[in-house]
């Protein structure tokens, strides 16, 4: 006759320990009262943090390879949750669409026309992931929308870190003056 095996996993999302503290750093609150730390402008910079762990980890000896397409995709979220909260977007995943709504909303606010070299920078992830797929599914594979190259495509990772501190830092001073 089989013993029945005790399960020795704890649930995932388990019920706050009485005795939790500030001093605890093994897990962390959602929901609930935590709830208001977590607005989308927290989540775009912790995508955005996320990215620069993995690229760091990238960098300082872990293969790259292994480590691209989760880079790629903090990152690209970052951007979609940044312009979403500059243009008062809810359900568009689309990035095209996105900086459109950017464009049209910093021509109306501030009379001024967004720089080539920004608009290209984030169009270049709805290029390659205008669907937000491409990073996060295998089947999808890579391939440029606009000259409909597949195949390989090289990412500097030093690189695609400064474009995106850049981009970060001119999404939070939009955001500042919303």
């Amino acid at each position: 006759m089989k013993k029945k095996m005790q399960s020795v996993y704890k649930k995932i999302f388990q019920d706050v320990p009485n005795e939790l503290d500030e001093t605890w750093r093994d897990g962390v609150l959602l929901g609930g009262m935590a709830e208001g730390g977590y607005d989308r402008l927290e989540l775009a910079k912790s995508y955005k943090f996320a990215g620069d762990i993995l690229v760091e980890k990238a960098l300082s000896g872990a293969e790259p390879y292994e480590l691209i397409y989760p880079i790629l995709f903090n990152y690209r979220h970052s951007i979609e949750l940044y312009l979403k909260i500059v243009v008062k977007s809810t359900n568009n995943h689309n990035i095209q669409s996105l900086v459109t709504e950017l464009t049209e909303y910093t021509t109306t606010r501030y009379n001024l026309e967004l720089p080539q070299w920004f608009k290209d920078w984030i169009l270049e992830f709805d290029e390659f992931d205008p669907r937000a797929t491409a990073f996060r599914y295998d089947d999808i594979g890579i391939k440029s929308k606009i000259s409909g190259d597949v195949g390989e495509f090289w990412v500097e990772l030093p690189n695609l870190k400064k474009v995106m501190d850049t981009l970060q830092m001119i999404f939070q001073r939009l955001i500042q003056d919303l």
